[in-house]
């Protein structure tokens, strides 16, 4: 039964995974804006403090 179980996993993962990509994707292109943002913060807190 441990047997079967595993595979249930591993086929849920299989299905999950592109799901995953396309919506990383986005993510991925909205995140590099925002990282540049909170550098500038940090080194505006730095500058203050």
């Amino acid at each position: 039964m441990q047997n079967d179980y595993i595979k249930e996993l591993s086929k849920k993962t299989f299905q999950e995974g592109p799901v995953l990509e396309y919506q990383s994707m986005p993510k991925r292109q909205f995140h590099v804006p925002s990282f540049f943002s909170g550098l500038l913060v940090a080194v505006i807190i730095n500058f203050v403090f």
